[in-house]
């Protein structure tokens, strides 16, 4: 929602918040996920990917802080 309220007001004054009205002139990471339509679909790939590394450490990390948590749970 906020980025649709920042679209009509990019439009409105001429800006460029959020990039939403054209791409940064800077080179960034980022340009190796391509562009139009597959620049989206890699990024929800790859934030994906980041979210599952994420919670795949967590996972990790809870189940190494306590090893007699099952012995408690009984």
């Amino acid at each position: 929602m906020y980025a649709i309220f920042i679209f009509f007001v990019n439009r409105e004054i001429g800006s460029n918040y959020l990039f939403l009205s054209s791409a940064p002139t800077a080179e960034t990471p980022l340009d190796l996920l391509g562009s139009g339509v597959w620049y989206y679909i890699n990024l929800e790939l790859l934030t994906f990917s980041v979210f599952l590394l994420l919670y795949y450490v967590y996972r990790v990390t809870q189940s190494r802080k306590n090893p007699f948590k099952e012995a408690l749970m009984e």
